[in-house]
């Protein structure tokens, strides 16, 4: 059983295959909406030394002080970038994550994106909604085939997106903090310089201090008027004013994005464009993906409660015995 008072804190709202199977075998401590004000004004939760959490939620050093029993913190998703590590860390937090469960998933909607966006979908299929089918011209001219594709983040998503636009007859190469020997594509020394040769970009890095803003005037101007860019990954790598400067003004063509900084409260200017396609960060949501992740998520929690060495650590300098 979970130590030293028996429960676990559920500090964001998991998908029902996360707990469903964990209720009735342990007592979960839902935080609801506002986990920081829970734990502040009640005490129930306080004592656990598992908590779970999820992506879109961030874990701060506020909330970590006020577990003095947290050990573990049980991560359902990837994307830790919410998380405090460092807090965490300071405090003997191990944290597990439940990485490759999704990226299938994630790198089609990157496709479907970028598909539609050279395509141009979405204005036709308002062209034929209004009517305007056989009354007046429609022009496009799009197709991804012999484009070429930059992907930012070379890691299990990044190789799912080059592998699919490969099959489009498309041009890949990438921009990664390292080398991937299975990767064959071309490698590029910095993002400015892929984005200066590619016709189009999916952005699909890990969203850590070092990435964030990357995605900025200089490099959405390397790729031009007539690119795309698609984010599958965080909010928090692209510029949003310069994104919008360049969707409003002819210096990009069109965006696909399924994440978005403070989501879920979106700036309004992003709706009221019609060369962007807007997903509610969305990628990693399918049935298959979310049972993948569940099967990751139990097994770390399993691991973790039998004393084994945990899988899939995102801290491992963390040292808790």
């Amino acid at each position: 059983m979970p130590r030293p008072d028996g429960s676990i804190l559920v500090l964001a709202p998991l998908p029902a295959q996360a707990l469903a199977p964990l209720r009735g075998r342990f007592r979960l401590v839902e935080a609801g909406p506002d986990p920081l004000g829970f734990l502040a004004s009640s005490p129930d939760g306080r004592g656990a030394e598992i908590a779970f959490t999820i992506g879109n939620r961030p874990f701060t050093r506020a909330m970590a002080e006020l577990l003095p029993a947290l050990r573990y913190v049980c991560h359902f998703g990837v994307g830790t970038d919410l998380l405090d590590l460092a807090a965490l860390g300071e405090r003997g937090v191990l944290v597990t994550n439940t990485p490759g469960a999704s990226a299938s998933c994630v790198a089609d909607l990157a496709v479907a994106m970028l598909l539609s966006l050279t395509r141009a979908l979405p204005g036709g299929d308002a062209f034929v909604r209004r009517g305007d089918w056989g009354v007046r011209p429609y022009g496009f001219d799009g197709a991804v085939g012999g484009r070429r594709v930059g992907i930012y983040g070379m890691g299990e998503i990044g190789l799912k997106v080059a592998a699919r636009l490969s099959a489009f007859e498309t041009e890949i190469g990438y921009h990664s903090r390292s080398f991937r020997p299975d990767a064959p594509y071309r490698r590029f020394p910095s993002l400015r310089e892929l984005a200066g040769w590619a016709d189009d970009l999916v952005v699909a890095v890990a969203a850590t201090p070092r990435t964030a803003g990357t995605v900025d005037r200089g490099v959405l101007a390397a790729l031009g008027p007539g690119g795309h860019v698609v984010n599958v990954a965080r909010g928090s790598i692209v510029d949003e004013d310069a994104l919008l400067d360049a969707l409003r003004s002819g210096g990009l063509r069109g965006a696909g994005l399924d994440t978005f900084r403070n989501e879920p409260a979106i700036r309004d200017e992003f709706r009221n464009l019609d060369n962007v396609i807007l997903s509610p960060h969305a990628g990693g949501g399918t049935a298959r993906a979310i049972a993948r992740t569940a099967e990751i998520f139990h097994a770390n929690l399993r691991r973790y409660l039998e004393g084994q060495p945990p899988r899939n650590v995102v801290n491992p300098e963390t040292s808790n015995p």
